[in-house]
């Protein structure tokens, strides 16, 4: 059952010093696991790169990070180890390889979804995060039931951990599909332009609006949907989970595009989905956002069938 904020909305102005040093403590700590998480996708997308021929070839944009990494000096995690064997499987899709992989295959896409999420959306959920951390601390000081944020964050991450199950799923049946037709590939850019077309679209949604008016106003959201306890943090975080997984699933859907291990892509699509939430003008950006990705899609439909 709904029960109504332990406080009321002064208690969890913006303008009122609330807790610094609490709300310290939960930027700093979304900020280490979003870092934790980056340097998992890194890891990840070095070992893919080492079986894959280069950086270059994880897709559009990651000459820049080759050429970074060339001045740097540094050079790829050489293949030989599990990682990069299952790797090789994730690229290869078919052959002795990908039966020897199978379950530890699947194992590391999902891990690799997973860690992508933390590092992607854990960020973009920090405002709501913070401001449930408030209410806790001001519940709590006034002898009123509490539970602490992290319970409230597993909520949220469980719903993308659900999700990057699906999502391993939908990436075995694409692999497996090319594997066993590949004249497919002739097609594939027009796939990757109706994807652009459909995120674009998207972003001018009445679903994509309620979701994100969910995401973008905490307060609202813990108005309407308080509820006490352990078990109501977690609720209370799947739920938000699922509106945020609609503000973002079409955004996420472009890494099918752009290549699931493209480190460039995955930071503007992360920027751009943070930018939604936390401009005054965020909805609006985000339907610029759906013009150009039209546009894009259109682009290379277009450049593909002339």
């Amino acid at each position: 059952m709904t029960h109504t904020l332990p406080i009321d909305n002064a208690a969890v102005s913006p303008d009122a010093p609330v807790f610094p040093w609490e709300r310290l403590t939960v930027y700093g700590a979304i900020v280490a696991a979003s870092a934790m998480a980056w340097v998992g996708v890194w890891v990840f997308a070095m070992d893919h790169a080492a079986v894959d021929g280069g950086v270059t070839n994880l897709g559009p944009g990651m000459e820049m990070v080759d050429q970074v990494l060339v001045w740097a000096g540094y050079s790829a995690f050489p293949p030989g180890s599990i990682w990069s064997e299952i790797c090789r499987a994730v690229i290869a899709s078919s052959g002795t390889d990908a039966g020897r992989w199978t379950i530890e295959q699947s194992a590391l896409v999902l891990a690799m979804w997973m860690v992508m999420a933390i590092g992607m959306m854990l960020p973009t959920a920090a405002p709501v995060i913070a401001a449930y951390s408030d209410i806790n601390q001001a519940a709590a000081t006034k002898g009123m039931p509490s539970a602490p944020t992290a319970v409230f964050a597993s909520g949220y991450l469980l719903v993308w951990v659900g999700l990057g199950v699906g999502v391993t799923m939908l990436q075995w049946l694409i692999s497996d599909t090319f594997a066993q037709s590949a004249s497919l590939l002739d097609v594939a850019p027009v796939v990757g332009g109706v994807v652009l077309i459909m995120a674009g679209l998207y972003q001018w949604s009445a679903l994509k609006e309620a979701c994100l008016s969910q995401c973008r106003s905490p307060m609202k959201y813990f108005l309407l949907h308080w509820r006490e306890g352990k078990i109501g943090a977690v609720r209370m975080g799947m739920q938000h989970g699922l509106y945020c997984a609609g503000c973002c699933w079409a955004l996420m859907a472009i890494m099918f595009v752009g290549g699931t291990m493209n480190l460039v892509w995955m930071a503007i699509l992360s920027v751009i989905m943070l930018f939604e939430k936390i401009l005054p003008k965020g909805q609006f950006f985000g339907r610029v956002i759906g013009v150009v990705l039209v546009v894009w899609g259109l682009s290379l439909i277009t450049t593909v069938i002339s």
